[in-house]
């Protein structure tokens, strides 16, 4: 079955035209007059835009060609344009369905029989969600949700379109999530809100009830909440290549801090995602989250402070360092590889100026052993990295938080919090 109805686009041609369009000739009064016709001679009146045929086509097979070459569903945006006449030549090249920006324009598409509608937005005022709902007998039509608040809206679609077309349709509206950037304008928040969120909203318990483990729900959703992290972190990567195309750090070096943040990223995803099973609302975990981080940021190096500080003395620091191995900076600091030393008027070696990392990293092995680096430039014995034993505290963390979210999706549930909504 086709996606589009061709005939419809078809009927096009007998379409009047008149003094509302513009450029069009004055002679014309149907679409069907303007077939043959070309620019700037054939009685346009200027200025007027045009599609050049050939590109056009070209871009389209290219388009359909790039997707089919990697086993990709192709369904284009067509709020530019708005033209059925695309649309239908796209369809013919395989298109899986149409993007639209609203239920708008999603009319016009279904007015020419389109079958399969993704709405790459939320849908949230009542008419259009009873639009969106009622349309279900008829095609599939898509829409995004991005928040909780944005499956409420979707609920109210049988209050709006009444109980009769309610008992026939069932109302399931198909929805993709939407996973959103750290500072971008859409999409969900990251995992901090992934599991009482479905709670909330009563959807948890239709995954549960499905043939995946506990686990493996709690590892989607840390996986989603992951791969969010990681393509934020993507992100820095043209940054990096410049620093590294500058001399300022190695490939190595590079490597391992990219990594070191990758799996810190990890963690605080999670965290975030443990404290989303164990609560039973979203603003609470999202909160906690925040606090968590900050913790483990700030949080060590005050623990460390006043340790330090009730224990006094110049070897005090060598008894507690460990509570400052967690600290994800320190971690990164110390595991980071040293860039290559310079070289004094004497001929020693000393640390590289401008190198944050590295400082910060000799700052905390000096803390574990304060005569590891005296003020003559003396090395003594290395006190060995801290690194392992943080990154160890910190993985170990997050898979605790992950097997208690698992422990908390488990069916059936033998307690949960107060006022939490299963099904």
């Amino acid at each position: 079955m086709s996606i589009l109805d061709f005939a419809a686009v078809e009927r096009l041609r007998d379409e009047p035209v008149d003094w509302r369009y513009k450029g069009l000739p004055p002679d014309a009064s149907t679409v069907d007059d303007l077939v043959g016709r070309r620019v700037p001679d054939g009685g346009f009146t200027s200025p007027v835009a045009v599609l050049v045929g050939p590109a056009l086509y070209a871009n389209l097979d290219r388009y359909a060609q790039f997707c089919a070459e990697r086993g990709l569903d192709f369904a284009p945006h067509i709020k530019t344009t708005m033209a059925p006449q695309l649309a239908a030549e796209q369809a013919r090249r395989g298109a899986w369905g149409f993007t639209v920006a609203n239920v708008a324009q999603a009319r016009v598409l279904r007015a020419f029989g389109a079958r399969r509608i993704l709405i790459a937005h939320g849908v949230v005022d009542p008419a259009s969600v009873a639009w969106l709902a009622a349309e279900q007998e008829h095609a599939e039509v898509y829409c995004w949700v991005d928040s909780p608040s944005t499956v409420d809206a979707l609920s109210w679609a049988g209050t709006w379109a009444g109980p009769a077309r309610r008992r026939s349709t069932g109302y399931r509206i198909p929805v993709f999530v939407e996973l959103g950037a750290p500072g971008g304008r859409t999409g969900a928040r990251g995992p901090a809100a992934a599991v009482e969120g479905d709670r909330e909203r009563g959807t948890l318990a239709t995954l549960q009830v499905t043939r995946l483990s506990a686990a493996e729900i709690a590892l989607g959703k840390l996986l989603a909440g992951w791969g969010v992290g990681l393509a934020a972190l993507a992100l820095t990567l043209p940054f990096v290549g410049w620093a590294v195309a500058e001399g300022g750090m190695t490939p190595l070096r590079t490597f391992v801090v990219l990594l070191v943040v990758a799996l810190l990223i990890g963690v605080v995803c999670a965290v975030s995602l443990g404290l989303s099973a164990l609560l039973a609302r979203s603003i609470t975990s999202a909160l906690l989250s925040y606090v968590a981080v900050f913790a483990l940021t700030v949080g060590t190096v005050v623990a460390f402070g006043l340790s330090a500080g009730v224990i006094g003395g110049d070897r005090g620091t060598s008894k507690v360092w460990w509570m400052l191995a967690p600290n994800p900076f320190v971690v990164l600091a110390d595991a980071t590889p040293k860039l290559p030393p310079v070289l004094d008027e004497r001929g020693h070696p000393v640390p590289q100026p401008t190198d944050p990392l590295g400082e910060l990293g000799r700052s905390v092995r000096q803390m574990r052993a304060p005569d590891y680096y005296d003020y003559e430039g003396e090395h003594h014995a290395d006190p060995g990295p801290v690194w392992p034993y943080g990154l160890t505290f910190d993985l170990l963390l997050g898979a605790g938080a992950v097997w208690v979210t698992a422990r908390q999706l488990r069916t059936p549930a033998e307690r949960l919090p107060r006022g939490v909504r299963v099904a």
